[in-house]
């Protein structure tokens, strides 16, 4: 009984924590359809299953070419758990877009000002880390925890 009345303490405490994601940009429609559309088939699985799902993205220029790559999140219990998917997205040059990034458990990003061999660092809100932020880096294919 101890025990049980010590976590929900201790749940009590984090709580706040957790309900503090870090600044995000206004939500940009354009680089949500963009999202929408490359994750089409994951989405349409999770509407089968009756899983509510939203997607949201950004417009964020993260290696300095000038063309923007697609930051965002997709809320799905289907697709992401409890917790919410994180991705980066860039255009191939066909009309198609890669992933440069795809995790579950991360709810908020942030872009840096601080870079990564050319590439903006992301810090990001993972609820296992009791609030406190991770940051991401380029490893030259892809993003990774520092």
């Amino acid at each position: 009984m101890i025990r049980l009345a010590l976590i929900c303490c201790l749940c009590a405490l984090t709580a706040p924590a957790l309900a503090a994601p870090l600044q995000q940009q206004a939500e940009d429609p354009q680089a949500t359809a963009v999202a929408e559309a490359a994750f089409a088939a994951d989405l349409a699985e999770a509407q089968k299953v009756g899983s509510l799902t939203q997607v949201q993205g950004w417009s964020v220029d993260l290696d300095g070419d000038g063309a923007a790559e697609v930051v965002g999140h997709i809320y799905s219990l289907f697709l992401c758990g409890n917790f919410n998917c994180t991705f980066v997205l860039q255009s191939d040059g066909q009309g198609g877009m890669r992933q440069l990034l795809f995790s579950q458990g991360m709810d908020a990003v942030e872009v840096l000002d601080s870079r990564t061999g050319g590439w903006r660092d992301l810090a990001v809100w993972r609820p296992d880390l009791m609030g406190g932020p991770a940051t991401l880096v380029w490893s030259g294919s892809q993003y990774d925890l520092r």
